[in-house]
């Protein structure tokens, strides 16, 4: 591993190494962080608003699976590991049958 923050994968190309205790908001910001991006031109990279990077990256709100995988493309990182840790909601509504 490199002290950037940056690791060679099996191709030769750089993965980002993110702290394992890092939840997928944070990995995202720190994706775009790293290049030099502003939230808005990941937006317009990713076919979103600014303000819909910017509420992911609060952990706000959750992008939906053809997000995710957008982001992961953009970002040139499995989903498994942009994503770890993010789980399905589940709903808290039950129905009742009489």
């Amino acid at each position: 591993m490199l002290d950037s923050g940056l690791d060679f994968d099996s191709k030769g190309g750089f993965n980002m190494v993110f702290p394992s205790e890092a939840p997928w908001n944070v990995r995202i910001r720190m994706v775009r962080q790293y290049r030099e991006e502003t939230q808005q031109t990941v937006a317009d990279q990713l076919g979103t608003t600014c303000k819909m990077v910017r509420m992911w990256e609060k952990g706000q709100v959750r992008p939906n699976v053809y997000s995710r995988k957008r982001i992961a493309l953009w970002a040139k990182e499995p989903m498994e590991i942009l994503f770890k840790g993010m789980e399905r909601r589940r709903s808290k509504c039950t129905l009742q049958l009489p």
